[in-house]
């Protein structure tokens, strides 16, 4: 304000302003004539750079929480002149009268004329307006009531006649009954902090938080040798009273040299779980900068709180050690319960970078889930259906089961040897060239001959080189392979390969679900997918 070359008038009285009167304010060459700053709750000491103000006529500094002294320079009998128009010359009084009214005094304007407090009475201030401070410690609590609802507290003995203040719900006192201590927490204060309450002149510990306590956070706390204050959790407003940021000892404020309004409470438009600053916690910005003095959360647009937390550092860093662990172990889990192929599913993974399962159905599960969820189709292309269906397919081959059964039959010793074609057939990779396809219950394989996969060549060139030099009365191995087409029986010792025709089972189940027009064609591609796939062990007689 002092750098506007051109104001010649100030008036900001009542208007709530906190705080101090900037020295700057009386610059030289200055054309201000008038400063109306009554009725404020603006503290600290009148600036003695105001005399330097050579144009000024009014001074208007009464109703304020200022102390000190009047300085000399500005007690002239032409400030504030015509205030004092109705005096008789004669009356002898202060010029300094006519600015504040000193401290111990009080008036009904604030100025001259200045009556003296009673005993008992007490005020700190200059230009004191109405009445002085009542010290006693019982009037003290009985304001303080009144002005905070105490009949709507959810619990109070205050109100109660003749009744002993240490005994009152949330207050304590030492040994000398002097309070020490009063805590009401959430117990449903209304109103406004009255400036009584910092005049508890052993008062240590305040704690007024979680209530709904209005208005602004009183200066006045300064008189009192506060070590712990919570105003937190309320609806004040406005700034901490600079002369409460300086005073050392509240909130461990001013240890170390470190002297800030945040250890009293968060201004407005900053919250933390405290509703003030700690050594760990800090007060943290709200988005829209709204919210109260104190706040433990932020105010949205509609006026109701978003209750939010302040975490520390060292919070931050477990909380996001959790996260991340809970990342990893999520999907273990999932994967223990429900497998890798569902999972992968939804999670988004490719189809091609799941591993291999055993379990046929879990694939088939993966590609309808795959397909029926719309989330994840972007994620799976063609391609990968494609390698759901191959690994389905395949997955059906292997379980075309390959059975095993053993013989306990001698060796005709006039049945042909096959030996040496067989040998040869087996070393060149395949196996026999032909099959003795005998009719079975008048149906007929009508098909033409087939030759083994890799895996039964090998099986089968195995079993005949572990057969040589063998007792041909020995009990030998006869590999049954139940194929989609037929089932082939091979002899280690007669090498000699004979259709034996599906098993009755699977022949009965596979005619009932054909249409009667394929009944007959058991290698047919209709055939149902679900069947048979047993191992039995049979004697088998040699031929």
């Amino acid at each position: 304000l002092g750098e506007i070359e051109v104001l010649q008038y100030l008036y900001l009285d009542h208007n709530y302003l906190v705080g101090f009167i900037p020295p700057k304010l009386s610059r030289q060459n200055s054309v201000l004539e008038e400063i109306w700053l009554q009725n404020n709750l603006l503290s600290g000491t009148l600036p003695a750079a105001l005399a330097d103000l050579n144009n000024l006529v009014n001074l208007y500094i009464d109703g304020n929480k200022f102390t000190g002294t009047v300085p000399r320079d500005l007690c002239s009998s032409k400030l504030n002149a015509d205030f004092f128009l109705d005096v008789d010359d004669s009356v002898k009084r202060d010029y300094c009268d006519s600015v504040a009214c000193p401290v111990g005094h009080v008036a009904d304007e604030g100025v001259f004329p200045c009556i003296p407090c009673e005993d008992r009475y007490y005020n700190p201030y200059l230009g004191r307006i109405g009445h002085c401070i009542d010290m006693n410690q019982r009037d003290i609590l009985e304001i303080f009531h009144k002005s905070t609802g105490g009949n709507h507290w959810s619990k109070s003995d205050w109100e109660v006649e003749d009744s002993f203040l240490c005994t009152f719900t949330g207050v304590k006192c030492d040994n000398n009954n002097h309070v020490i201590s009063i805590k009401l927490k959430g117990m449903g204060l209304i109103g406004q902090i009255p400036e009584e309450i910092g005049f508890l002149r052993y008062l240590q510990e305040l704690d007024l938080s979680d209530n709904e306590l209005t208005g602004y956070l009183p200066s006045d706390l300064r008189w009192a040798p506060l070590e712990f204050l919570d105003v937190s959790g309320n609806k004040l407003r406005g700034v901490i009273p600079p002369t409460l940021c300086l005073k050392a000892g509240i909130n461990d404020n001013g240890e170390g040299g470190d002297y800030n309004c945040e250890n009293i409470a968060c201004p407005a438009g900053t919250y933390s779980s405290l509703g003030r600053r700690s050594s760990r916690i800090h007060c943290i910005p709200c988005r829209n900068g709204v919210g109260n003095l104190g706040a433990k959360g932020c105010l949205s647009s509609t006026g109701s709180y978003a209750v939010q937390t302040a975490m520390s550092t060292a919070e931050k860093f477990f909380l996001t050690m959790f996260l991340l662990g809970s990342l990893v172990l999520l999907p273990l889990c999932l994967i223990g319960k429900f497998g890798k192929d569902r999972v992968g599913a939804v999670f988004g993974l490719r189809v091609d970078e799941i591993p291999e399962s055993d379990d046929k159905d879990m694939i088939e599960d993966l590609y309808h889930t795959v397909k029926a969820q719309n989330g994840i189709s972007s994620s799976v292309d063609n391609h990968s259906q494609k390698v759901i269906r191959r690994k389905t397919e395949h997955l059906q081959e292997e379980q075309d089961s390959l059975m095993y059964a053993t013989t306990d039959n001698s060796k005709d010793d006039n049945s042909p040897d096959y030996s040496d074609d067989y040998d040869a057939a087996a070393a060149a990779g395949g196996g026999p060239t032909s099959h003795y396809r005998p009719d079975i219950d008048g149906y007929s394989s009508g098909g033409s001959s087939h030759s083994l996969n890799s895996r039964q060549s090998s099986q089968g060139s195995h079993a005949s080189s572990s057969s040589n030099g063998k007792d041909k009365k020995s009990r030998r191995k006869t590999k049954i392979i139940v194929t989609d087409d037929e089932t082939q029986m091979f002899s280690t010792d007669s090498k000699k390969m004979l259709y034996a025709g599906r098993l009755e089972m699977e022949k009965e189940d596979y005619i009932s679900q054909k249409p009667p027009s394929k009944q007959n064609d058991l290698l047919s591609d209709d055939v149902p997918k679900e069947r048979s796939t047993k191992e039995l062990w049979l004697d088998v007689p040699s031929i």
